[in-house]
């Protein structure tokens, strides 16, 4: 039997380099952002939404159903940085629209989804971000709808436990992707703020997914694996 697994943000960045894993090792993609991944394969299925409105995911949510009827995965890959601030000057609907993006949504999608998984003995897999552990300056919006990610991650392992269903978190560092490239650092300033002495790819954060979904992780949940080129040594 295929499995078929859904990747939200999978047009670019982290999400588009899952697609590419997943594809490697033949499951069916379902994927869902504002615009269509860069990808012409019969077995990935494009559905439009944005995920800063609640209506276009569950209009998506309705068509996803309509078409499948077992999802054994689903790779949130959705998350945005929309302005940097102290918080003394926080702006009451960045902040509300900085949740949207980065928190609210993962909810939303966990609990129209969670069915799928129980019933597939499944796993969500959630992007977070090492914001959650080390404060970045001037995003603490961002800092803060990450760690509200990272713990509600394990809320949902406990309630998906007792039908052998998983949910996991990953937080990368810094990855070299469109959402750090609008940021007013460049890549080679921030490869030395890893040990390691590079930013991370798309790929890597890929290929940690495909394990966390994969066989051989089948006895994890409920944590959040920090992926993030030595930064927090």
């Amino acid at each position: 039997m295929k499995k078929v697994v859904l990747i939200t943000g999978g047009s670019r960045g982290i999400g588009f380099s899952c697609v590419n894993e997943f594809l490697k090792h033949g499951w069916e993609i379902i994927t869902t952002s504002r615009n269509p991944p860069p990808i012409t394969d019969s077995r990935v299925h494009y559905y439009k939404a944005d995920f800063y409105k609640n209506n276009e995911i569950i209009e998506m949510v309705k068509n996803v159903k309509h078409d499948f009827e077992e999802i054994h995965a689903i790779v949130h890959c959705v998350g945005d940085i929309i302005e940097d601030n102290q918080i003394k000057d926080i702006d009451t609907e960045i902040l509300v629209r900085t949740f949207q993006i980065n928190f609210f949504s993962a909810v939303l999608i966990a609990r129209e989804f969670f069915d799928y998984i129980a019933k597939t003995k499944g796993v969500f897999i959630y992007v977070t971000s090492i914001a959650k552990d080390k404060i970045y300056p001037n995003i603490p919006a961002y800092c803060a709808a990450k760690a509200a990610l990272s713990n509600f991650i394990k809320s949902l392992a406990f309630e998906l436990s007792s039908y052998g269903a998983r949910a996991v978190g990953v937080s990368p560092a810094v990855v070299d992707t469109d959402l750090f490239r609008k940021s007013k650092y460049t890549v080679e300033e921030a490869a030395k703020w890893h040990k390691l002495g590079r930013v991370g790819k798309p790929k890597d954060i890929a290929n940690l997914i495909y394990f966390l979904v994969s066989e051989k992780a089948s006895w994890i949940t409920g944590v959040d694996y920090i992926i993030d080129g030595g930064m927090l040594l």
